[in-house]
């Protein structure tokens, strides 16, 4: 899992860990970014390929106007979104 921007932290049966010979880790990402941004790059890089290809879908939950950018922003900083929460962009077309 990386990040709960939606909710609280999930509890986890640490047997489970045990029992299944299990490893649970965990990473602080800004850190992780900082000590090695090249790689960092090379992972967003290739997280984009995918989702070019199609092998990564993200789960977006709400599509929102330009006009509604800053409900979309207050959603996240509460902690509301479910998903990805798109701000779209579009240009008035000129006849």
């Amino acid at each position: 899992m990386v990040g709960f921007a939606a909710g609280d932290i999930p509890r986890i049966p640490l047997n489970l860990a045990l029992l299944k010979e299990r490893q649970i880790l965990g990473v602080y990402w800004g850190e992780a970014v900082q000590r090695n941004p090249r790689q960092h790059a090379a992972n967003v890089r290739q997280l984009l390929q995918w989702f070019v290809a199609g092998s990564v879908r993200p789960e977006i939950t709400e599509q929102l106007g330009l006009e509604q950018a800053t409900q979309a922003l207050l959603r996240l900083s509460q902690r509301e979104a479910k998903g990805k929460i798109v701000v779209r962009i579009v240009a008035e077309s000129r006849a």
